[in-house]
């Protein structure tokens, strides 16, 4: 099998099963006799294919004398590969179009051969042009970007349309890796300089203490690293980051994460603890919370009780809290670079969500100490589920009131990350806190 057929195996599979690009994926290479760099132009076809859909079909779809949905999945999907290639890579016009040719007919379509040989070329003849309509606007951002067109008319609708195509410009591409310093077993310093001596080299973030981005990666999983095995670090977004600054955890303090797996921001909330007082850690289902309790057991920090549980019912048992974080299930708007299913979703298949963010909020809330404070945040930039649903609580709770947001994040007590300079994911972050008597 060669990077091509395992890409467009795992493309079909996607289509036909709508399961998560990311363990479709590890399981086909799992699975495969792939050298390490063959796996590697794999997941860079796989990735790069599904993040560019829309733009790839409408290159496609001038050119086929059938429409593509009606194609082949197997037809379909080496087309898209090939037009990936010859836009995105460095891969030679030949060499595209006969692999392509012969991986179509590895999977089984030998007649389709000479219709996608003929495809091609004639998008060679054209030289590689992207038809990009130029108008309506949203059907232009929706090509450019290869995001579903209603979900760019919900960003500009909210966010104009500057900022939306900035957004979408730098949703596209890998995402930059930062991680979290665990400052219990190291500094910033001393962890660059570890990174270094196994062949990765990081910096600090301006910023936010406590905080790297890798500028040169592993070419490899980072959990190999020594680095990694002794609990130096753990893997979060800077916004992700940001949100467990805005939650302002000290040491001695009781925190509830409500909805905590995989875990990255109850870490982040135990290192500013100095692993000093309670972090409950909860998640719906308890294999998740055991990969909490995992991380934490190789961070080192004891402070934290993984438990399982749903967070939209009260348990009144579980105590009261000085801060509680309630990062809700969202549609993940935000994070389109690291999940590029998300980007082809119709806003209309986030409708449910804003009802079952205000349950978890209602109950999240009734666990907050005296003049504790909490904080609500989503990496989604729909206001239906960010701030409609957080000034839908205050509105129907007049013993709460809004906080404020630490300086990074600048003023007021809300704030929705989008253009930083940091290039981190979009994300909501809100703090209220319960007035004092």
């Amino acid at each position: 099998m060669t990077s091509r057929e395992l890409c467009a195996r795992c493309l079909i599979k996607m289509d036909t099963r709508e399961g998560y690009s990311n363990l479709v994926l590890d399981a086909a290479l799992k699975d495969c006799k792939l050298d390490q760099r063959d796996k590697a132009f794999a997941s860079l076809l796989f990735y790069g294919v599904l993040e560019r859909r829309i733009t790839l079909d409408a290159c496609l779809a001038p050119l086929c004398s059938t429409k593509l949905k009606k194609l082949a999945p197997a037809v379909r999907s080496v087309l898209q590969i090939a037009v990936y290639e010859l836009l995105y890579t460095q891969t030679p016009a030949a060499a595209a179009v006969s692999q392509a040719v012969n991986t179509v007919r590895a999977l089984g379509q030998p007649r389709a051969a000479g219709l996608v040989n003929g495809v091609l070329r004639s998008f060679l003849r054209s030289e590689c042009k992207i038809p990009v309509p130029s108008s309506p606007q949203s059907a232009r951002l929706s090509v450019e970007n290869s995001v579903a067109e209603p979900l760019v008319r919900l960003l500009v609708k909210h966010y104009g349309t500057a900022a939306t195509q900035l957004f979408l410009q730098c949703s596209g591409g890998p995402a930059p890796v930062y991680l979290r310093v665990n400052p219990t077993r190291t500094t910033a310093v001393e962890l660059v300089s570890a990174l270094a001596q196994e062949g990765v080299e990081a910096a600090p973030v301006e910023g936010i203490p406590g905080a790297l981005v890798l500028t040169v990666g592993t070419g490899g999983d980072l959990r190999r690293l020594r680095a990694f095995e002794q609990g130096l670090f753990h893997v979060q977004d800077l916004a992700s980051q940001l949100c467990v600054l805005a939650l302002d955890p000290r040491p001695g303090m009781d925190v509830l994460d409500v909805c905590a797996a995989p875990g990255g921001k109850t870490f982040s909330a135990a290192g500013l603890m100095e692993n000093k007082g309670r972090i409950l850690a909860n998640d719906l289902h308890p294999q998740r919370a055991e990969l909490i309790a995992q991380g934490a057991k190789r961070l080192g920090f004891d402070c934290v009780l993984a438990t399982s549980g749903d967070a939209t019912l009260h348990r009144p048992e579980l105590g009261l809290f000085q801060r509680v974080l309630c990062d809700v299930p969202c549609s993940g708007i935000g994070v389109l670079r690291r999940k590029p299913e998300i980007r082809y979703k119709d806003p209309a298949d986030f409708a449910d969500l804003p009802e079952i963010q205000h349950k978890i909020l209602e109950a999240s809330a009734k666990y907050v100490a005296e003049e504790g404070l909490l904080v609500y945040s989503t990496c989604t930039l729909n206001p239906a589920e960010n701030q409609q649903v957080i000034e839908a609580f205050l509105a129907n709770h007049p013993d709460w009131q809004p906080g404020r947001l630490p300086a990074p994040l600048g003023q007021g007590w809300h704030t929705t990350l989008m253009d930083t300079p940091w290039n981190c994911d979009g994300f909501f972050i809100s703090v209220v806190e319960r007035k004092k008597p």
